[in-house]
C-alpha cells in the first residue's frame, strides 16, 4: 500500500510553531489577508530553527514506500524463482522415472544377450583352438618355416638339371638351373648346406667345361646336302682301256713276220687270246645303271642323308655315321668323282662323319643328393623335437577339452565398463 504524500503545508500550526503573521489561526487552506506595512518599518529576521525538522519528516513516507516496493519485488522474485525450481524437480524426477523404467525394461534383455554373447565367445575360442590346431598340423604336412620352402625349391631346380641333362643333353639348361640353386642357396646362408653348394659350384665348372656340338648347324648342313643331291653327275658311259697285261704280245710290240711254224702257231694263240678278255681289279665294278633307274638312285641318296639328320636329332651316334657311310660308299660308286660337286658333297660327309654328336657328359646327381641327406637329417631331428613336445599323459589333451564354458556375468556398471579387464589364466586375450 501507498501512503498519500501531501505536498502542501499542513493544517492549522504545528506544535511548537509560532503562527505567521498575517493568517488567520485555525484556518484552512485560506489566502493571509495582505495588510499594509509601514514603508518605515525594518523587516523582521527570519528564523533558521524550524526548516530541517520539517523536511526530513517529508523523506520518511517516500523511503518506507521504496523499502516496502522492493521487499514486494523481492518476495515476488523469490516466489516465481521457487515456482520455477519446482517445476524443473518434478521434470527432472519424471524423466528420472522414465529412464529407470526404461532400465528396468532393457535390463532382462541385457541379461539374455550377454549370455548369448558369452555362448558365442565359448564356442569362438573353442573354433579358434580348432582352426590353430589345424593350422598347425598343416604347417608341418607343408614344411616348417621359410628354410623348408627354399630346401624344396633348391631340390626342384637340381631335378630339373639332371633331367635336362640326362635325358635331353640339354647342357645350358642344365647349367642355368644349377646356378638358381646356389643363389637360393645363398640367400638362406645355412651353414649347414656348405658341402651342397660346393658340389654345385664343381657341377658348373664341369658342365662349361663341356664341349659344346652345334647339331643344329651339322643339321642344316645335312638338309642341304639332301637337296643338292640331284646336282651330282653320273659317270661317262665309256669302254676302260687295257692294261699292258691284258694286252696281248702283238699289241705291246710290232708283229714281225712268222719265220717259220712255231711263229705262225704263237700268231694264231695270240688271235685267240684276244678273243676273251679277263680284267682284274682290286675293287667290285658296279655295273652301269640304266637311265630309267637313275631316278630312283637319287632318291635312295637323298633318304641316306635324312635318315642320317634323323639319327643326329635323337642322339644315335652309331646310326648316324652307319647312314653317312653309306651315302659317301654310294657317291664314290655311281657318280663322277672327278666332278667338282662330288668332290664337294664327299669333303662336307667327311667332316660331318668326324662331328662327335654325344659327347660325355659330367655327372651332376651328387649335389642332389648331398641336399637330400642334409633335409632327411632336419626331418629327423624334428621328428624327435615333436615327440619330445607331446604329453607324457594321453588322458592330459581331453582335460583341457572337457572343461566347462565360463558362466555369463551380470551386465556391469558404466564404471567397471570403463575399467581394461585382465585376461584370464589359459585364455584367449
Amino acid at each position: 500500500m501507498t501512503q498519500k504524500n501531501n505536498s502542501g503545508p499542513p493544517e492549522g500550526p504545528q506544535k511548537g510553531e509560532t503562527p505567521t503573521p498575517g493568517t488567520k489561526p485555525g484556518g484552512k487552506g485560506g489566502k493571509p489577508k495582505e495588510q499594509k506595512k509601514p514603508a518605515a518599518a525594518t523587516p523582521a529576521p527570519k528564523k533558521e530553527g524550524p526548516r530541517p525538522a520539517r523536511r526530513a519528516g517529508l523523506w520518511l513516507p517516500v523511503l518506507a514506500s521504496v523499502a516496502l516496493i522492493a521487499a514486494l519485488a523481492v518476495g515476488a522474485a523469490g516466489v516465481f524463482g521457487w515456482y520455477q525450481l519446482a517445476e524443473r524437480q518434478s521434470a527432472h524426477d519424471q524423466a528420472l522415472k522414465d529412464l529407470k523404467g526404461r532400465l528396468d525394461r532393457t535390463l532382462p534383455e541385457l541379461e539374455a544377450e550377454t549370455s548369448r554373447l558369452s555362448t558365442t565367445l565359448a564356442e569362438v575360442q573353442r573354433q579358434e583352438r580348432d582352426l590353430q590346431n589345424s593350422l598347425e598340423a598343416l604347417h608341418t604336412e607343408l614344411g616348417r618355416g621359410r628354410r623348408e620352402w627354399a630346401i624344396a625349391e633348391i631340390e626342384y631346380y637340381l631335378r630339373i638339371a639332371n633331367q635336362r641333362l640326362q635325358l635331353l643333353r640339354d647342357v645350358d639348361t642344365a647349367t642355368t638351373a644349377l646356378k638358381l640353386a646356389d643363389q637360393r642357396l645363398r640367400a638362406l646362408g645355412d651353414p649347414a648346406l656348405y658341402e651342397v653348394r660346393q658340389r654345385i659350384s664343381d657341377e658348373v665348372t664341369a658342365l662349361e667345361a663341356t664341349e659344346r656340338v652345334d647339331l643344329t648347324g651339322a643339321a642344316l648342313q645335312l638338309g642341304s646336302l639332301a637337296q643338292s643331291v640331284q646336282s651330282l653327275p653320273l659317270p661317262q658311259r665309256s669302254r676302260a682301256p687295257l692294261t699292258d697285261e691284258e694286252a696281248g704280245p702283238g699289241e705291246t710290240a710290232e708283229s714281225a713276220e712268222p719265220q717259220n711254224w712255231k711263229e705262225y702257231l704263237y700268231g694264231a694263240w695270240d688271235v685267240f687270246k684276244q678273243l676273251v678278255v679277263v680284267r682284274r681289279t682290286d675293287q667290285p665294278v658296279a655295273p652301269l645303271l640304266p637311265p630309267e633307274s637313275e631316278f630312283f638312285l637319287y632318291q635312295n641318296l637323298r633318304l641316306q642323308l635324312e635318315s642320317s639328320r634323323l639319327a643326329l636329332l635323337h642322339g644315335e651316334p652309331e646310326a648316324y655315321r652307319d647312314h653317312l657311310h653309306t651315302a659317301r660308299d654310294w657317291v664314290k660308286s655311281y657318280f663322277d668323282t672327278e666332278a667338282a660337286p662330288t668332290r664337294a658333297m664327299l669333303n662336307k660327309i667327311g667332316e660331318l662323319a668326324a662331328l662327335e654328336i654325344r659327347p660325355e657328359l659330367p655327372d651332376i646327381s651328387g649335389s642332389l643328393h648331398a641336399l637330400q641327406r642334409v633335409a632327411g637329417s632336419n626331418a629327423q631331428a624334428e621328428a624327435q623335437g615333436r615327440q619330445s613336445a607331446e604329453p607324457s599323459s594321453p588322458a592330459e589333451a581331453p582335460a583341457a577339452e572337457e572343461q566347462p564354458a565360463p558362466a555369463a556375468q551380470p551386465p556391469a556398471t558404466a564404471d567397471e565398463a570403463a575399467q581394461p579387464q585382465a585376461a584370464p589364466e589359459g585364455g584367449t586375450p
